[in-house]
């Protein structure tokens, strides 16, 4: 916006000067993002971003989009116990639980960052990390928000060697996310814990039984 604005104000100037210049024909911009909107988020993406069948990454994402084959990054909205007397989880309980259920996984597993971020005006948890998946290092980027009865997880890879990259890209799209129409109830089965992913690297789909200890 601020470039726009710069770009309208230097050609003001330019038109309050005696010179005349010919007009310019108008040019068309094209969007330098695209959007998806699913019931309870909106996510908006750089267009060298592509969009990936979500449920050949994991069983309850809603969202799945890659970059270069090399960077990824999932949605997974679910609906949090209801147990009266009990608080629903929180964003740090999301995190503890499915940092937990990663470590269980991959021994490799280590946090570099961590601590609570703003997304889509709420407060959430995120983190930084690196593990190894069928001896490739990688990079994750996960953050975790509730808002009232929903969890959502945003989930980012890449091989490590690209982690600063994803980081970039990863804090972009984090930016612009959007929590919608929170108040309806999301309905999805019971199952498998959504943390149970499967990565795609490498342009093949790792299960999660083939984390590897180095």
């Amino acid at each position: 916006m601020n470039r726009i604005f710069l770009s309208i104000l230097f050609c003001s100037s330019l038109l309050s000067c005696d010179t005349k210049s010919p007009e310019a024909s108008p040019q068309k911009i094209e969007p330098s993002t695209w959007k998806f909107q699913s019931e309870f988020f909106q996510i908006e993406l750089p267009n060298d971003w592509k969009k990936e069948d979500p449920a050949s990454l994991n069983t309850f994402a809603k969202f799945a989009a890659s970059k270069n084959n090399s960077h990824f990054i999932l949605v997974i909205p679910r609906k949090l116990p209801e147990i009266p007397g009990i608080e629903t989880p929180d964003a740090f309980a999301l995190k503890r639980a499915s940092i937990n259920i990663i470590r269980e996984a991959d021994k490799e597993f280590k946090i570099e960052v961590e601590g609570p971020a703003k997304i889509g005006g709420l407060v959430a948890q995120s983190v930084v990390a690196s593990g190894v998946l069928d001896g490739e290092k990688l990079q994750y980027v996960t953050s975790y928000l509730t808002s009232k009865n929903i969890g959502i997880q945003i989930v980012a890879w890449s091989p490590y060697s690209e982690g600063k990259s994803l980081v970039r890209e990863t804090d972009k799209i984090l930016a612009n996310f959007e929590v919608i129409n929170i108040d309806k109830h999301l309905e999805t089965s019971d199952g498998e814990p959504s943390d149970k992913l499967n990565l795609k690297s490498n342009n093949k789909v790792i299960e999660p039984d083939k984390l590897k200890e180095k």
